[in-house]
């Protein structure tokens, strides 16, 4: 049901084919979810971690707002591999090769732009557009604007906050949600600074595209 539910509605089905990195994103944020919480199997081989530092290395080269799912999904990751019982070997194969990334991903802006910032390529448009002050305004526009917000077209992603509410009380889950919850409000913050919150000539709600797994 929850695959229904996400994989056949919107914001998926009209993003699978366009030339936007969210889908791409979202496969990256989904597999993490997944490594997040799987604990049945038991302790991954050095050689997995490191599969997945480089998956989540791949992150911010997508696009810039991807990098607060660079460190958000990393920290997690490294926060599953400290606990019960410290996996050194499967943490080192995890952070170098996002820490390799991470200076190249920064090195690539002072090669060609003459500076360690990621905003640099677009010049005074980010002063001029990204502001804290159209939160309110793109927060109910990415939700619930009658042509492009997510609750317009998928109100199947309103049980997200009962379900969220329901398996708060089960240990196994209680950190997951909050961790997941945490990590989608900061991306949806980040995002929502741009005065075009729609994304352009995009489908409905892209910029909540990586986001559905985490709900």
């Amino acid at each position: 049901l929850v695959w229904l539910a996400v994989g056949v509605s919107v914001p998926f089905i009209p993003h699978a084919w366009a030339l936007y990195p969210e889908m791409a994103g979202a496969v990256i944020v989904a597999w993490a979810t997944v490594w997040m919480l799987r604990t049945e199997a038991g302790p991954s081989s050095a050689w997995t971690w490191a599969w997945r530092g480089l998956c989540l290395a791949c992150l911010p080269w997508l696009h810039t707002k991807f990098s607060v799912f660079f460190a958000g999904l990393g920290l997690l990751l490294l926060w599953r591999l400290w606990q019960p019982v410290r996996q050194w070997r499967s943490i080192v194969a995890l952070l170098l090769p996002m820490a390799i990334s991470g200076v190249a991903w920064l090195g690539f802006f002072y090669v060609v732009y003459g500076k360690l910032d990621p905003q640099a390529p677009y010049g005074g448009y980010t002063a001029a557009f990204v502001r804290f002050e159209n939160l309110p305004r793109s927060v109910l526009g990415l939700l619930f604007d009658q042509k492009f917000g997510l609750m317009m077209y998928a109100p199947v992603y309103g049980l997200v906050l009962p379900g969220w509410w329901a398996a708060r009380a089960h240990p196994r889950w209680r950190l997951p949600i909050i961790a997941s919850a945490l990590l989608a409000i900061v991306y949806v913050v980040s995002s929502a600074r741009l005065f075009m919150w729609w994304g352009g000539s995009s489908a409905p709600a892209r910029f909540l595209v990586p986001v559905a797994p985490l709900l």
